[in-house]
């Protein structure tokens, strides 16, 4: 997960890696979340913000099934969206649920 630290109205800095280069978010910043799975699957991912709401965030269309894929990834077609951090003062957490066969 990258994290992008929101510096005035207008300016977003990548501060690297949550976790590694980066220990914590604030208020306003933002995120991209990438997964890396040990081979391909279906997977989705969500982010369960603080609000009680479940956010799906991939795939990013709904309506569409998750491809095959090792990385399932945010954002993952609008490349430039990032995820912000404007639900609350708890973390929002993100999750991956993946299968290795398509369920309907």
């Amino acid at each position: 997960m990258k994290h992008y630290e929101k510096v005035g109205d207008t300016r977003i800095d990548l501060r690297g890696v949550l976790g590694k280069d980066s220990y914590g978010a604030r208020f306003g910043d933002q995120v991209t979340v990438e997964i890396e799975l040990s081979r391909p699957a279906y997977a989705y991912l969500v982010a369960f913000r603080p609000d009680g709401m479940v956010e799906p965030l991939f795939p990013e269309d709904s309506n569409e099934p998750p491809p095959l894929t090792d990385r399932p990834r945010y954002p993952s077609k609008s490349r430039e969206l990032n995820y912000d951090l404007t639900d609350g003062t708890v973390v929002s957490v993100q999750y991956c649920t993946r299968s290795l066969r398509w369920c309907k």
